[in-house]
């Protein structure tokens, strides 16, 4: 990079301080920023990160550890990247929304800086296009309200990114081992982060270069090789592979001295049983195969080798401990939203509506944004290797994204930075061929540009305090619950068990947690409301049985009649109503806590004797 291109880098990283620290003092200033009460996961992310905090402030091993253990169905980075920010600013929901906030200026350099290694000559303009365009998205400022994992996310993306390209630009191995040891940064924070970028990562190396499409080919024939496919014991493993199938499709329902045993799940006990058969078995007989395998992966070649240390043993060990094992799968295979059937129209429209829609702050800069990647995608085979990487990456994404069943306008928030990369270097290489006489001069182009176009975007298309503020209040808690919080929290600090009969987005156990914590500040985990399922009855499908057994010391009941909604929490619908039933005919006493009256909530505790 020369000392002309240099100054400008400095520049656009000053414009993108400036217009974020901007942004962030507007984000500040929203009505609520203060007292709100964020919903259900943007609650159970802070919760998550305070209660790493407060491991660290006790200098508890067991804390830490029993937060680890919660931390199956969202990785612990993030919250600990927060935790040391509770720990020296206070455990509140405001240090959690200020962190978050003021991860967008990382997020954004970043995704800048990405943007220059991505074009040799063109870099500047690339990031300075890339940022501008990402900065401006109304929905990347709305995550910045929320503490989602999306904006840190990204910036770890692009961290991973970043050491990649120069890894492609300098063939530096140093890059690579950098490469996997972000990539597995990436795994700890969100599972899927991991797949959509080291995936294709590794897909690329694989097909472009010759000695680790070798190396792959040999372990795999190798590993075919080591297995007796013909033995008993391998017949069995099918067999049961067989079983699993079959009971995580249709169930299965047997007694045992008269009770009743049923198995819906095969990612459950089943499945660690046979994961624990094969693990104890191949010790037992094939204990120097399984060494041999260790002092291959010591001393495997570069580029397996990090890869199997970095990325694919540490994956292994974390999914090794059952809890984590089982919410990695339900994690990438969610439940379904869509409305239609795949093949429908709704395929085709939801996502790209919403780039034109949520993520444009003008419908005509979406279109031209997917009509540029369109057009990198025709002429892929013609585009140098890291455009064509970050383009087969951004489809690769938008197609996980559109396949899964899980549709939220949100999830799209990876492939929207790889979209502007893309639309950046589509620019870019349109701008090679108008100046392809003059090619010596491209640096200096791009530099002399990249300040201005970064300016004119962020000065066009600049926040809308009114937008913000009608985002912060759809995606936080009204005062109203707030109130049903404070209420429930009081209540719930004189038992251990306690828990809610009617969660929803508005009544969510980590929002009440948080808001325990704030007003409360000496009450115990333990004591924190939650679901049933929590407190001993993971499986229980009668309602009035986990009345009677008197086990919960406290039943909040919601009553959302004049509220105008349905709980929303489907994994307890079905017990509310036998739960009321029998709460009204047990001894337990009942006392009306709160009546909002029309519109609002009413709130019932009942209190064992």
């Amino acid at each position: 990079m020369s000392r002309l291109s240099k100054v400008f880098a400095l520049i656009c990283l000053a414009l993108i301080t400036l217009f974020t620290v901007r942004f962030v003092l507007l984000l500040q200033g929203l009505d609520g920023w203060l007292t709100r009460i964020p919903q259900w996961d943007p609650s159970a992310h802070a919760l998550d990160s305070i209660h790493f905090a407060r491991a660290f402030r006790h200098l508890s091993l067991k804390e830490f550890f029993v937060q680890l253990h919660n931390s199956a169905m969202w990785p612990p980075v993030i919250p600990l990247l927060q935790a040391p920010f509770h720990f020296f600013f206070g455990e509140s929901i405001l240090t959690a929304r200020n962190w978050t906030a003021w991860t967008t200026l990382p997020t954004l350099s970043l995704v800048f800086v990405v943007g220059t290694q991505a074009h040799r000559k063109l870099g500047l303009l690339v990031g300075a296009i890339a940022t501008g365009l990402l900065f401006i998205s109304p929905l990347f400022e709305e995550h910045a309200l929320q503490e989602m994992f999306e904006i840190p996310g990204i910036g770890l993306c692009m961290v991973t990114l970043f050491f990649y390209f120069r890894f492609l630009n300098t063939s530096q191995m140093k890059y690579w081992r950098w490469t996997c040891l972000s990539a597995i940064l990436l795994f700890f924070a969100k599972f899927n982060y991991a797949v959509l970028i080291m995936l294709p990562i590794v897909a690329s190396e694989f097909f472009s270069k010759v000695e680790f499409r070798t190396l792959v080919i040999a372990a795999l024939k190798r590993f075919v090789r080591d297995v007796r496919w013909r033995s008993a014991f391998t017949i069995f493993v099918g067999l049961y592979i067989v079983f699993l199938i079959y009971v995580q499709k249709v169930g299965l329902r047997f007694e045992v001295f008269g009770q009743l045993v049923v198995i819906q799940k095969a990612f459950g006990n089943p499945l660690y049983l046979l994961l624990a058969i094969v693990l104890v078995r191949n010790w037992i007989r094939n204990r120097d195969l399984l060494k041999l395998y260790a002092r291959s992966i010591g001393s495997a070649p570069e580029p397996i080798r990090s890869l199997l240390r970095f990325d694919i043993l540490p994956a292994l060990v974390w999914m090794s401990y059952p809890v984590f094992f089982l919410h990695f799968f339900l994690y990438m295979f969610n439940e379904k939203t869509r409305h239609n059937s795949f093949w429908s129209l709704e395929t085709l429209t939801f996502y790209p509506g919403a780039i034109l829609r949520s993520y444009s702050p003008s419908p005509v800069l979406g279109a031209i944004s997917c009509v540029l990647f369109v057009l990198m995608l025709v002429s892929l085979k013609k585009l140098p290797k890291i455009s064509r990487f970050v383009t087969c990456l951004a489809l690769f994404n938008l197609f996980l994204t559109v396949i899964h069943p899980n549709y939220q306008i949100r999830y799209l928030m990876t492939f929207i930075p790889l979209l502007y990369l893309t639309t950046a270097l589509a620019i870019a290489h349109a701008l090679e061929l108008i100046f392809m006489k003059a090619q010596r001069s491209l640096e200096t182009i791009a530099a002399l540009c990249s300040a201005p176009v970064l300016l004119v975007l962020c000065t066009i298309w600049t926040p809308s305090h009114s937008y913000l503020q009608d985002a912060f209040i759809r995606t936080s808690q009204s005062e109203a619950s707030r109130a049903i919080f404070h209420a429930i929290c009081q209540d719930s600090t004189q038992t251990e068990k306690n828990t809610v009969v009617g969660f929803s987005n508005y009544i969510s156990p980590s929002s009440i947690a948080l808001t325990c914590y704030e007003d409360f500040p000496q009450i115990r985990r333990e004591q924190l409301p939650t679901a049933m399922g929590r407190l001993g009855f993971p499986n229980e499908k009668s309602g009035r049985a986990i009345v009677e057994s008197g086990t919960i010391d406290r039943y909040f009941v919601i009553d959302y009649a004049r509220h105008g909604i349905n709980p929303g929490r489907l994994q307890e619908n079905f017990l509310l109503d036998d739960v009321k039933a029998a709460l009204k005919s047990s001894p337990y006493t009942e006392s009306l806590l709160i009546d909002q009256g029309e519109g609002g909530l009413a709130l019932t505790v009942f209190r064992k004797q």
